[in-house]
């Protein structure tokens, strides 16, 4: 593999195989803040903290930000090595949480799991293209529970796993990752990089064995992606992914539904989630349930969308409700009769057509924004009454915000569907959030009742929709919200603590992680003949200033080899770089011998000129250009690339017509006409011919020699001419 491939692979699965995360985080058991865990301390590596004979590292999540607590490594479940903290929290090391992954995955024992583990280790180094030089060490080796960092990689396919870089040039086993480019998606900030989740080359072979014994996954940490953090390592601690809902607040607090995961509570702290309005429903102003009758103005309600709605659910409401809800007596029947099957009609109809009466309690629970206006203003109205009230002395605003803070509006849809329904929970998320100004929920719903005036059928309209609210809690697996105060009271640690210690993402790295830390110039050259040179001086290190001695003529710049690429992906990646001048960094640093640099410490003008010349760089990488200027790339006309175009084009139609000729290709053509741009088609081919779909399509587009294209990936030549003939056009 040429310098250049590897380099480029490298960069481009990097940018496209990870999200940008927001760090992990844990609370610290004393005090009762979240913490940030971007950070490692300096307690945790073996050098300053000897914990065992064997020289291990305590694991990542194995503290608290200003302190490793104390504790004891243990056997897990599955005979991995776990640290187990004065506090009781578990923590591991990247390759014991694959081991108890892989026994809890398969639910079989732990020797099993580590032989399974054991196995996709040996696999790894017998197909690893460099197995002398970054073979992988046994699972029950030291060096997997040593903490050294480099810059994020994972192999995700076996093809990927064969060319990975597992050590350093000293030959260090990389263990952790460093994170790719954090920030904090809601407010924009950049953060600075900081040790993420532990390396695991030889996933893309645990992942085939695992699928022998019948498991397989499209994502599974540790097993289908060569990484494994959060949750995995410590159950104490959650990672936020930077997807919806895995993120920091704008103002950097932890949302209420994540500091519930984590077991966090404040003082006073009651935090809901997912609130739905049908379980707020019995807490609402008795006046929301007057029945209008015969007053014009407005959609007419559909009382059979709602019908169907409602019997959608009875299999679920009748399962999950308790006794109280479904044999209360209502309007002369129960809801468990309602929702039998078979009385849709002449039992859960009526009862509808009933709630139907007070337009805008059903609006409310399982309508839409526009039907829930009555509500909305209802709550406008308590919310303003309760902001000037006396007794909360102008304190109100803050009170609200504070509780507002600990809620969140759940996402389920009434009967519209989620596209009609999106925002009415908020209603009912705004109306929990007042009972942080007053106490609880019922004491805010007799605050409430003074301010409507409420009819005289309104009692029984609520009793309906209460115990309706109650069976769809119960079908939606909620919860019905009684006596459940919101505070209203400032929290404590709702800010990770250490976390603006990494707001800046120009911050070097501290001395105990740099000391640590393998760059990228001494990961990528491990298949590149070796130097005197060969070692590196560790980087707290100063290497003695070199003696003068006479230079050598300038020789001529290696190069690239490009005898094992095909012409197709080496264009393909011309133009990448081309396009996108910062993929091709590493190869144009590593080819051209210049200093590398990172852009982001350049003023704009040098930043412009470097990718400028990055893409003169890429362009010289045509697989066409590069043949037609050797030994030196050139820039090239129009014209001498129009000439060359057709000198391809010229070697492709004389192989396809010797393969024409082929009586062996002939019979092994399919009968059907097919095309390269219908998956069903390319799907058939790869079957029929024992490949992968990838490789139908990158032979189809590939150029030039077949017979080099053959051998470049392992395959017969009769292949490639029964794909170029079958997909290659007339």
């Amino acid at each position: 593999m040429s310098l250049f491939h590897k380099a480029i692979t490298t960069a481009l699965l990097i940018r496209d195989s990870i999200k940008k995360g927001e760090g992990s985080y844990i609370v610290d058991p004393e005090t009762g803040e979240i913490v940030f865990l971007g950070g490692l301390h300096p307690d945790q590596y073996h050098d300053n903290n000897p914990t065992n004979d064997e020289g291990w590292d305590l694991p990542k999540t194995a503290h608290y930000g200003n302190r490793v607590a104390n504790g004891e490594w243990n056997k897990g479940p599955a005979g991995e090595n776990v640290w187990i903290d004065q506090y009781g929290k578990e923590h591991r090391h990247g390759i014991d949480a694959v081991i108890f992954k892989v026994a809890q995955r398969l639910k079989i024992p732990g020797k099993a799991a580590l032989e399974m583990v054991r196995n996709a280790i040996e696999d790894y180094n017998d197909d690893h293209v460099d197995a002398e030089n970054q073979s992988l060490p046994d699972p029950e080796s030291p060096e997997w529970r040593k903490m050294v960092k480099a810059d994020f990689a994972n192999p995700q396919s076996i093809k990927e796993a064969n060319t990975f870089t597992a050590r350093g040039k000293k030959g260090s086993l990389i263990t952790m990752n460093m994170s790719l480019d954090p920030k904090l998606k809601t407010s924009g900030t950049k953060i600075a990089r900081h040790p993420e989740s532990y390396s695991i080359p030889f996933a893309p072979y645990l992942h085939e064995i695992l699928k022998e014994q019948g498991y397989e996954s499209k994502y599974d940490e540790g097993i289908t992606h060569g990484y494994i953090g959060g949750k995995n390592l410590s159950p104490s601690v959650i990672r936020l992914t930077g997807r919806a809902g895995q993120n920091l607040n704008d103002d950097l607090e932890l949302p209420p539904e994540l500091r519930q995961e984590l077991g966090h509570s404040s003082v006073g702290d009651m935090v809901h989630s997912d609130v739905h309005n049908w379980e707020m429903i019995q807490h609402m102003p008795l006046a929301l349930f007057n029945a209008v009758v015969g007053t014009k103005g407005g959609a007419p309600v559909k009382s059979v969308s709602h019908r169907n709605y409602l019997s959608s659910l009875s299999e679920k409401i009748l399962n999950n409700a308790p006794p109280e809800v479904l044999d209360e007596p209502i309007l002369g029947t129960t809801l468990r009769e309602a929702f039998k099957l078979g009385n849709a009609d002449k039992v859960l109809l009526p009862l509808v057509q009933q709630m139907a009466k007070s337009k805008g309690a059903l609006g409310f629970m399982i309508g839409n924004p526009k039907q829930a206006g009555v509500a909305n203003s209802m709550v406008d109205i308590i919310r303003q009454e309760l902001l000037e009230h006396p007794e909360l002395k102008g304190q109100g605003a803050a009170l609200l915000e504070n509780a507002r803070k600990r809620i969140t509006s759940g996402k389920k849809h009434g009967t519209y569907g989620s596209k009609k329904g999106g925002g009415l929970h908020d209603v009912g998320a705004e109306m929990l959030a007042l009972s942080g100004l007053i106490g609880d929920p019922s004491t805010l719903a007799n605050f409430s009742n003074e301010l409507f005036t409420a009819d005289e059928n309104a009692e029984e309209q609520r009793k309906l929709f209460t115990l309706m609210g109650g069976a769809l809690t119960a079908a939606h697996g909620g919860q019905v919200r009684q006596h459940a105060p919101v505070s209203g009271e400032s929290t404590v640690g709702m800010v990770p603590r250490h976390l603006d210690e990494h707001m800046d993402p120009n911050r070097p790295f501290p001395k105990h992680i740099q000391s640590n830390y393998i760059p990228r110039s001494m990961v990528e050259e491990y298949d590149v003949p070796q130097t005197e040179e060969k070692d590196y001086t560790p980087i707290d290190q100063k290497q003695p200033a070199p003696q003068p001695a006479p230079q050598p003529a300038p020789q001529p710049a290696p190069k690239p080899d490009y005898s094992n690429v095909d012409d197709a992906f080496r264009e393909s990646l011309s133009r990448r770089i081309q396009q996108d001048p910062s993929v091709g960094l590493p190869a144009y640093f590593q080819q051209t011998g210049r200093q590398s640099v990172d852009p982001l410490t350049l003023d704009e003008q040098q930043r412009e000129r470097l990718m400028e010349a990055v893409r003169r760089f890429g362009a010289a990488q045509s697989p066409y250009q590069a043949r037609l200027t050797d030994p030196y790339p050139v820039a090239t006309s129009f014209d001498t690339v129009s000439i060359e175009d057709r000198l391809v084009k010229a070697m492709e139609r004389i192989q396809m017509l010797e393969a024409k000729r082929d009586a062996s290709i002939i019979k092994q053509l399919p009968n059907e006409t097919l095309s390269i741009s219908k998956e069903d088609d390319v799907s058939f081919l790869a079957m029929k011919l024992g490949i992968t779909k990838q490789d139908v399509k990158v032979i189809s587009n590939s150029k030039g020699d077949w017979d080099r294209i053959a051998k470049a990936y392992r395959i017969n030549p009769s292949v490639v001419k029964v794909v170029k003939v079958t997909l290659g056009g007339a």
